[in-house]
């Protein structure tokens, strides 16, 4: 999401302030820039690329180099026009979305490719910027597939499609590993879901989902195409296609499912996935293999929390008691889902015992678990007097902030957090270590209403210029709310639609 903000960096972002310092460790320089790297292996080829690297390190030993320096050792390994085209990723932000038509006239197949950059509803960017993209593209027909790859530089281009004669299917992104997202055109998103299980690996048929959910979020597709490929993808084997599955729901409920369809939200989540759910339980099960219990921990607590199960979170109550006393009653990759849903529905007994836990428990990892869980609750009340921890002086604000992150997670935790901001923010500012200082806007991001964005800009406005990273993390922070506000107008009504046969 953060590329797609007009306000994001580039992978090579010049340094023209502390600020910029600051900003420069994040997900862009680091996600972003390895999958970049990624993409430009796998297209010059492996065995290449790592002696353009080795080349790199040996001619620079215990020296000084330039980005310049890299890119050149990489070209004299690979191809020519490799530099070139790694500069348009590194030099500029965002990232292409590439529409994809299949064009059998003739009797072969070709790839009809066109590019621009992937903005989202409500966005004051232009979409005409472009990249020069390496396109890998795997096709196939009659149990037999192809592979063919192009460097697409302009905003319009064209190539084989692989094999020769017209293929029955096309993947534009072999292997999922090019930075760009793809919008099959006609028929070919279709063609391609009915052949997902016998043809594409696990990563690939993740990389379609996510593919159709991002540009469904962005207003290229309707949500209703994203939401579709749930009921089909639910119920996979593998954990991280289930997951790609709970993203697209989870996209949706905080702001896109209006209050009148919040039953049907639930009922949805839970006819998806909540016998799934139950059957794996909260306890890991001997003979359990890895995909297993990741799932447990990925599935479990979304059921108990977004299916509103209440069998899931009666038994989350009773573990976490139990784990109060006994930490060894709960596993541990399970220890923190299981308070954090106790405390969603907890009351105040359970806040206190909570609290209690956490300002006596002796190792670092139950005292987050726990501050997490005390940030959970719903309840004004008690989400005040957990705020409050981050002020203690007795105690480490690094590990009390934590309660902060917890309460971002609901509507209901964010308003109250807000209010708690405003009202210290001096004190919490204070506390806080000087460097992170400046992504304290990050409290109003995820506003999503007009009145919110006006709040936020007057309050934060005149206090966060000078902090490190400020003025860039208000700015997205701003945007990330208009961009939410355009984004709710435009989907909320699809989405309802969808959610009212549930």
């Amino acid at each position: 999401f953060d590329d797609t903000l007009v306000s994001a960096r580039k992978i090579r972002q010049e340094i023209a302030s502390n600020d910029d310092i600051v900003n420069a460790f994040d997900g862009i320089s680091y996600q972003k820039g390895a999958a970049v790297l990624t993409m430009f292996e796998a297209w010059t080829g492996p065995d290449k690329f790592r002696v353009g690297v080795h080349g790199y390190l040996e001619a620079h030993r215990f020296g000084n180099a330039t980005v310049k320096d890299f890119l050149q050792s990489i070209e004299s390994a690979t191809r020519p026009g490799v530099a070139a085209a790694f500069s348009t990723f590194l030099d500029q932000p965002g990232v292409p979305v590439i529409a994809v038509a299949l064009d059998c006239a003739g009797g072969g197949g070709r790839l009809s490719l066109g590019q621009q950059r992937l903005l989202p509803i409500g966005s004051t960017g232009g979409a005409a910027e472009t990249w020069r993209v390496p396109i890998c593209a795997r096709s196939g027909s009659g149990g037999k597939d192809a592979r063919a790859c192009s460097l697409l530089t302009e905003a319009k281009g064209s190539m084989p499609a692989g094999g020769g004669a017209c293929p029955a299917w096309v993947l534009a992104n072999d292997g999922e590993l090019g930075y760009y997202r793809v919008r099959y055109e006609a028929d070919l998103l279709p063609k391609l879901l009915a052949v997902a299980d016998e043809q594409l690996t696990v990563a690939e048929r993740v990389g379609v989902i996510r593919d159709v959910n991002a540009l469904s979020e962005a207003g290229a597709l309707p949500m209703s195409d994203a939401l579709a490929l749930v009921p089909r993808f639910a119920g996979d084997r593998s954990h991280q296609i289930v997951q790609a599955t709970q993203r697209i729901t989870t996209d949706i409920k905080e702001h896109l499912v209006s209050p009148d369809r919040k039953a049907n939200y639930a009922r949805f989540v839970s006819k998806m996935y909540g016998q799934r759910a139950r059957d794996l339980g909260f306890r890991a099960k001997a003979g359990e293999d890895d995909d297993t219990r990741l799932l447990r921990n990925e599935l479990v607590p979304f059921v108990a929390l977004d299916g509103d199960e209440p069998g899931l979170q009666a038994e989350a109550k009773r573990l976490a008691l139990q784990w109060l006393d006994d930490h060894s009653a709960v596993g541990a990759e399970m220890a923190g889902n299981v308070l954090q849903i106790a405390g969603r529905y907890g009351d105040r007994a359970l806040f206190d015992r909570f609290r209690a836990a956490a300002k006596t428990a002796p190792d670092r990892r139950s005292r987050a678990r726990l501050y997490y869980a005390l940030g959970s609750f719903v309840e004004p009340a008690l989400l005040k007097e957990a705020f409050a921890l981050t002020l203690d002086p007795s105690l480490d604000y690094r590990e009390t902030a934590t309660v902060s992150f917890a309460a971002l997670s609901t509507d209901a935790g964010r308003a109250v957090l807000w209010d708690f901001v405003k009202q210290n923010f001096d004190a919490i500012i204070a506390r806080m270590p000087r460097e992170t200082t400046g992504g304290i806007s990050y409290v109003a991001e995820g506003f999503c209403s007009a009145a919110r964005e006006k709040d936020a800009k007057e309050f934060l406005g005149g206090r966060v210029e000078k902090l490190p990273g400020g003025p860039r993390n208000l700015a997205q922070a701003i945007e990330s709310i208009q961009l939410c506000t355009a984004s709710r107008a435009a989907q909320e009504p699809g989405v309802g639609e969808f959610l009212a046969k549930y």
